[in-house]
């Protein structure tokens, strides 16, 4: 049986603050690389507080990547929201910093809400023009 964490950030600004969060996930992540745990994930969400702590998954973990030795690395990106060049090239970064311990889960995404706030349908049409063409 293989044990993991998965951060999904679910939580109001009166928890604690966004610095905090991220610091206590990366001691987290440390931790459970240590005590061999296989896996650290982690998941995109903008703005809101369901989720809206895990903005850009990948910055994050590759500041987990940085401080651990052999735990499996995953990123949860939605594609219609995101290049796939930049996923591809933020992820592949990560890889190479955690010597080849990086994975990635594509998901089309619910939450409209999020999808307004890029000017995308949740079909995947461009819903307005607001200077940010390279998403689609």
């Amino acid at each position: 049986m293989k044990f993991g964490i998965n951060f999904f950030p679910s939580f109001r600004p009166s928890d604690c603050t966004t610095a905090e969060y991220y610091q206590q996930c990366i001691t987290l992540a440390e931790r459970a690389d240590v005590l061999g745990f296989n896996s650290v994930k982690t998941v995109e969400h903008s703005f809101y507080d369901y989720g809206g702590h895990s903005t850009n998954p990948c910055i994050f973990l590759s500041a987990v990547a940085a401080v651990t030795k052999r735990i499996g690395i995953f990123s949860t990106v939605h594609t219609p929201l995101m290049s796939p060049a930049y996923t591809a090239k933020a992820i592949t970064t990560i890889d190479h910093i955690s010597h080849g311990r990086a994975g990635l889960n594509i998901v089309c995404g619910w939450n409209q809400d999020e999808f307004d706030i890029h000017g995308v349908r949740i079909d995947g049409e461009k819903r307005y023009d607001h200077g940010l063409e390279w998403y689609r």
